[in-house]
């Protein structure tokens, strides 16, 4: 049974945005469990719970930041494109990339890279339609 104010390790579910519809629970995101869904409690001594922090820019804000600098974007996933193979240049190993649309609730769509194990990444769990990248 899970216990409020206990960590745990869990595995195999499935996260998604709520329907509201459905539920009165405020929260934007529900997690699904089914019959591989392992929940695993965390025994060792964990006195405060780490919790990520994040300074989301709207996408419509992004040509505001300076050129490579590292930032926080949340958005919906709204397409993608096939997988590509490339062979670099430089090294002649093969590279594989997939781009991803994201669109936020300024309405402006901006398109992702992602490269090599990313794109794996991508490949297996696209039907979520749901990404979080941490970096």
């Amino acid at each position: 049974m899970i216990e409020i104010n206990k960590v745990y390790y869990i595995s195999k579910g499935s996260l998604k945005t709520a329907n509201k519809q459905y539920t009165s629970i405020k929260n934007d995101y529900e997690m699904t469990f089914n019959n591989e869904t392992t929940v695993i409690p965390c025994h060792e001594n964990v006195n405060v719970i780490p919790m990520l922090q994040f300074n989301f820019v709207p996408i419509n804000n992004l040509e505001q930041v300076a050129k490579d600098s590292l930032v926080d974007v949340i958005g919906v996933c709204k397409s993608s494109s096939d997988l590509q193979t490339l062979v670099s240049k430089s090294t002649n190993k093969e590279l594989r990339k997939r781009d991803i649309f994201l669109v936020d609730q300024s309405g402006i769509e901006v398109a992702v890279t992602l490269w090599a194990t990313e794109v794996s990444f991508l490949t297996i769990y696209w039907s979520l339609k749901l990404l979080f990248f941490c970096y």
